[in-house]
């Protein structure tokens, strides 16, 4: 408690304005390296297993929230929430063979090497000739698939690796598909849960914070002068 009559001396004051200014001028830099006051986003582990040849959820009686669908790796897959017209046309494909088309460019090669098409694993393999291009598929299994795509826990980003640690994990990074990640013999497959908004205005509140720094950095600057020559 401040006592009554009492008030801070010149150099105290200076002191003040000059240090509350600059850190209220450098807050937008913070604001933006540690994205203070952003969206936060909420990850959990599920341990996944290998029955009859199929990549499943380890606890089978436990409900299975998906945010976000899709797994790298694994097109067409357990964790895809809405398969698209893709997975149907593949599935065409496996029942009736390769398919060949004439083309000079394929400049849209499957991403996922793995698709999961009529009840198994495929490995999608791309020929490419002068002006035709092949796309077949070689049956693999699920443990082959499993154990090439998914990270290692102690490689992998965070909060991948967190939320395989301690099962759920909050973090500012998005990510727009799920992971399959090992750790020792067990595999996890980790999405994002939910979200949580940031501040509204975060960045207005933040610039106005700077625009105060300047004034009383001005002030400071001003009162140190002063001091000076009256000395």
């Amino acid at each position: 408690m401040v006592a009554r009559g009492w008030s801070p001396g010149e150099r105290t004051r200076i002191g003040f304005y000059l240090v509350v200014g600059l850190l209220l001028v450098l807050n937008p830099i913070a604001v933006g390296a540690l994205d203070l006051g952003g969206p936060r986003h909420q990850y959990r582990a599920y341990e996944v297993t290998v029955e009859s040849d199929r990549i499943e959820f380890a606890d089978t009686d436990r409900t299975i929230f998906l945010l976000v669908g899709g797994v790298e790796g694994i097109d067409c897959s357990l964790f895809t929430v809405s398969p698209d017209w893709r997975c149907t046309l593949e599935e065409h494909v496996v029942r009736t063979g390769n398919v060949s088309v004439d083309t000079t460019r394929y400049d849209s090669r499957p991403g996922d090497p793995f698709v999961r098409l009529d009840g198994g694993y495929y490995r999608r393999v791309v020929e490419q000739g002068n002006d035709t291009t092949t796309l077949a598929y070689e049956p693999v299994t699920a443990e082959t698939v499993l154990e090439s795509v998914s990270e290692d826990v102690g490689s992998t980003r965070d909060p991948v690796a967190r939320a395989v640690r301690s099962g759920t994990a909050r973090s500012t990074v998005e990510l727009e598909t799920g992971r399959l990640v090992g750790d020792g013999d067990r595999y996890y497959y980790v999405t994002r849960v939910g979200q949580t908004d940031g501040v509204p205005g975060g960045w207005g509140l933040s610039t106005l914070g700077a625009l105060v720094g300047l004034v009383l950095l001005a002030r400071g600057h001003r009162l140190r002068i002063e001091g000076g020559t009256s000395n």
